[in-house]
């Protein structure tokens, strides 16, 4: 997502990619598509910046499915994680398969924060997380009755309110 705090010179070509103009979202799903997306800086995530989000929501000894990137490799050494790779390849059917979880989840969430146009960026988590309470009541669709379902989460919410 481009960040518009960053300004741009007259005929700057913006960059594509992970450059320091976009917004960096840390994304992560499970095998049971329990979903995980902050906002954390922006431009590509090192190493040290990966560990940090992402430490407290993978349990050590857990399979890391990933792209390769070597910002992963001080999350896999710190959390005793196995590392399972697939390098990006879209005529790889191997890649194809084992990484359309998170290539697909990245996609619907691109889908979801480009509907909100003039959105500030500083409002940006909130988007992230109502996209993922969202995720998670559709995926619970097959087992809980629309209106069941809606008052289950918000009764099971350990989530707090304040008036700010």
């Amino acid at each position: 997502m481009a960040d518009s705090s960053v300004l741009h010179e007259d005929g700057d070509i913006k960059k594509r990619g992970l450059s320091r103009q976009k917004v960096c979202i840390v994304v992560a799903i499970n095998i049971h598509k329990n979903i995980y997306a902050v906002v954390h800086g922006n431009g590509k995530p090192s190493a040290k910046r990966i560990y940090k989000v992402l430490k407290d929501h993978i349990k050590p000894g857990s399979i890391l499915i990933h792209d390769g990137d070597k910002a992963h490799n001080l999350l896999i050494e710190k959390l005793q994680l196995k590392s399972e790779v697939y390098i990006a390849d879209t005529h790889s059917k191997e890649y194809l398969e084992n990484m359309a979880l998170i290539n697909n989840l990245c996609s619907w969430l691109k889908r979801y924060l480009f509907r909100f146009i003039g959105m500030k960026k500083e409002n940006l988590q909130a988007y992230l997380n109502w996209f993922v309470y969202l995720f998670r009541v559709k995926g619970n669709t097959e087992h809980w009755p629309k209106n069941e379902r809606i008052l289950r989460h918000l009764v099971l919410d350990s989530s707090r309110f304040t008036r700010g």
